[in-house]
């Protein structure tokens, strides 16, 4: 279950280490590029300027690797490690396994939302959102491995929150 306090702890202790971690990719494809422009590394996509500044794309992989551990130590134990790059996220969506296709639709989420993990981390209302979605495929509303680890809320829960 997700714990913010739990998270927020996390986050703090891993987000210098992230940080440093972030700033050595940076580096080493500074020293290693031969064009003025390079993919962003660790989470793909765009592209950044070699030489600089490139804050905002950091601050991405910095939160898109603090999603992953947050994944990590807090989704159920089935689920794959999330994925960060593109390509790794269209590859899972593909994924035989319904299960595995809802953490590429999680990263793909999290992904639009700039992997912001301290505001929109919260698999379990994800998938529960999805599990009662009609524009959801039908092999992952019926899962039942997904409905017993994810059920609704209760009948009084869903009224409070809808007044």
């Amino acid at each position: 279950m997700y714990d913010p306090v739990t998270a927020s702890r996390i986050l703090k202790v891993s987000e210098q280490v992230l940080e440093e971690y972030a700033e050595h990719l940076f580096t080493r494809n500074r020293m290693g590029s031969m064009h003025s422009r390079d993919t962003v590394p660790v989470i793909g996509g765009a592209e950044y300027p070699v030489e600089g500044p490139y804050f905002q794309e950091k601050e991405q992989v910095v939160e898109a690797l603090q999603s992953q551990q947050l994944f990590g130590l807090l989704a159920p134990a089935w689920a794959p490690r999330l994925p960060l790059d593109p390509a790794d996220i269209t590859e899972m969506a593909h994924d035989p396994d319904p299960r595995h296709r809802v953490v590429a639709m999680f990263a793909r989420y999290l992904r639009a939302k700039g992997w912001q993990a301290r505001k929109t981390y919260d698999f379990g209302n994800f998938v529960r959102t999805l599990l009662t979605d009609p524009r959801t495929p039908a092999d992952i509303r019926n899962h039942r491995q997904l409905q017993k680890d994810f059920p609704p809320p209760p009948a009084w829960v869903q009224k409070a929150a809808a007044r």
